[in-house]
């Protein structure tokens, strides 16, 4: 594996541990000691994703992960992935997921939140 590849590799986990923080093109740039012409491009020939296009893809999956599997308020939730906002969540989210937040939690729960199937001993 060459350098630079190497380098970016490190770089994505940095970004996968890091992203409630500041994940914008600067600082990354700043972090891999490249431009960020250099990092954009080697990034995208990497991954075949902008590095705003990556994080914004991993922060939703996480964030809608937490969505299904836990009762935290949306709002909550979107700050914790490193949105700015409740709104710029909502808005990131429908437009990626095609559903809203709340929606997304509705149609992942088979079974209201707090509660847990009936149990059906097996024969």
């Amino acid at each position: 594996m060459s350098s630079p590849t190497r380098e970016l590799l490190q770089l994505l986990a940095v970004v996968n541990s890091r992203l409630s923080e500041d994940v914008s093109l600067s600082a990354l740039a700043r972090w891999a000691n490249r431009s960020r012409f250099d990092l954009h491009r080697r990034f995208r020939r990497l991954t075949g994703q902008t590095p705003k296009a990556y994080t914004t893809r991993v922060r939703l999956a996480r964030a809608a992960g937490e969505l299904v599997t836990g009762d935290r308020r949306v709002s909550v939730i979107a700050l914790d992935h490193g949105f700015g906002s409740h709104e710029v969540f909502t808005r990131t989210f429908t437009r990626h997921l095609g559903r809203s937040p709340q929606s997304y939690r509705a149609r992942g729960r088979p079974f209201p939140a707090g509660t847990s199937p009936p149990y059906t001993p097996r024969r």
